[in-house]
């Protein structure tokens, strides 16, 4: 879980910081526990982010190995990544505006588990939920980050690839 937290953390402050106040991201960083596989720094190198908008490869490749391939899609509904590996869709997220009757927990990838816990950033504007089953066949879980208007919502299915 520390891997998906450290990635949505400074996912979260792009998404929140840079959108909702409309100014640059800043290059400062934050770091998480060693335990961590992805870096709690955000990379600064814009060549980093070409495979999925706002989330860097080089995170990626640290919970899904080198042979970990991106896709991304944008549509009325967002901006959406898909991560795969060997064939199989290890992971999804859609940066979007949220619309009236829709939110993060509506989006049709979304996996829901039983433990659930609420989290926020000292200084990034928003609340997030965490939702994650840790069991039998597989492991997944889905994080949900809101600020203002717009949503970053993320999902893991299956935690024996990271």
């Amino acid at each position: 879980m520390a891997t998906v937290a450290a990635l949505l953390f400074w996912t979260s402050t792009v998404a929140c910081n840079s959108v909702s106040r409309g100014t640059a991201v800043s290059t400062s960083t934050s770091t998480l526990g060693t335990s961590s596989v992805v870096s709690g720094v955000r990379p600064t190198d814009e060549s980093d982010y070409l495979g999925c908008p706002g989330i860097p490869e080089s995170s990626m490749k640290a919970m899904f190995g080198e042979k970990v391939i991106l896709s991304t899609e944008s549509s009325w509904h967002g901006t959406s990544c898909r991560a795969s590996v060997e064939g199989v869709t290890v992971f999804r997220s859609r940066f979007s505006f949220a619309h009236e009757g829709e939110g993060p927990w509506d989006v049709p990838f979304v996996v829901h588990g039983p433990t659930t816990s609420e989290f926020s950033f000292d200084g990034v504007e928003g609340v997030g939920e965490a939702q994650i089953y840790n069991g039998t066949p597989r492991a997944h879980g889905t994080t949900a980050f809101t600020c203002g208007d717009h949503y970053l919502v993320m999902t893991f299915n299956d935690a024996k690839y990271m």
